[in-house]
């Protein structure tokens, strides 16, 4: 159906207002991601023992308690971590959960960037999420996915089902919502498959540091704003917060949207009163011409 006076311009005036809108839309979830990248991969780190496994972790507090799985550390007492930075040291394995596959282990530095730690019953299917560990070695990849479901049982333990890519490496490192809070830690992945990832509840390990009496931070309802962390000199850096890093690419993409729609709409209401103009005139030429 053709709409009167809707011409070229304004058809390309629409097209290019759908895609600014659908840009904006997607350049946010960009932002997200970055973002949460930004906050909590300071915190993650590469571990190794003795006897050739491998994985990942992370910080959980500033004075050097790191959470992985129990698997990754297996039954050695000492460990290797590595940080972003390249630095190098040596950790000892304190406590192995007894009921699911986490290891707790501590290392002699101080003054640590640590991740916060969000509410994983709070997250819903179809989610964003992201994965950061060492997959095959490669240090801090990130990978993004969904939360494919959110209690999927499997030998009486409920975990995280993600399609985020994991692989061997990625154990013990942790999934995060796109608000850099870490919601579960990746532990494994279903053999001759793709995008079926799981991941241990973040519960899980709230109960294990709280066994040990060490203090986490903890994100819930979002009162507590996120600070990046300043990778190079291990502070924080508290020019930002949740709520101005990750809302106001959404507010900028209504605004865009609600001038567009303004401005279209002015120019399709001129060109109606220029048409309804145009049919009036041509009437009353009829009439003069009918008189003489």
């Amino acid at each position: 159906m053709r709409v009167p006076g809707f011409g070229i311009e304004v058809r390309t005036k629409l097209l290019v207002l759908v895609m600014s809108t659908v840009l904006c839309a997607s350049g946010s979830a960009q932002e997200d991601v970055s973002l949460a990248v930004r906050y909590v991969d300071p915190a993650v780190v590469s571990i190794a023992t003795t006897n050739g496994s491998s994985g990942s972790g992370f910080v959980v507090n500033s004075d050097g308690y790191l959470i992985t799985n129990r698997h990754v550390v297996g039954t050695a007492r000492r460990v290797r971590v590595k940080f972003s930075t390249g630095r190098e040291v040596e950790g000892a394995v304190l406590r192995c959960a007894d009921a699911v596959d986490l290891a707790l282990v501590k290392i002699d530095v101080g003054n640590l960037p640590t991740a916060r730690l969000g509410d994983s019953r709070k997250a819903k299917q179809g989610d964003a999420v992201i994965a950061i560990g060492s997959p095959m070695g490669l240090d801090h990849s990130v990978t993004k996915g969904i939360i494919s479901a959110t209690k999927r049982e499997y030998k009486g333990q409920d975990y995280l089902q993600t399609d985020a890519a994991l692989n061997p490496g990625n154990s013990g490192g942790p999934l995060a919502n796109t608000g850099g809070e870490v919601i579960g830690i990746n532990t494994m992945l279903m053999s001759d498959s793709q995008g079926l990832g799981f991941a241990i509840p973040i519960e899980a390990a709230h109960q294990l540091l709280k066994k040990h009496g060490i203090s986490v931070n903890i994100v819930l309802d979002g009162q507590h704003a996120l600070t990046p962390i300043n990778t190079a000199n291990g502070t924080a850096d508290r020019s930002g917060s949740r709520q101005s890093g990750t809302r106001w690419p959404y507010l900028v993409g209504i605004l865009v949207l609600a001038g567009s729609l303004a401005l279209v709409g002015r120019i399709l209401l001129r060109r109606r009163k220029r048409s309804y103009r145009t049919t009036a005139t041509d009437v009353m030429d009829d009439i003069e011409i009918t008189l003489r």
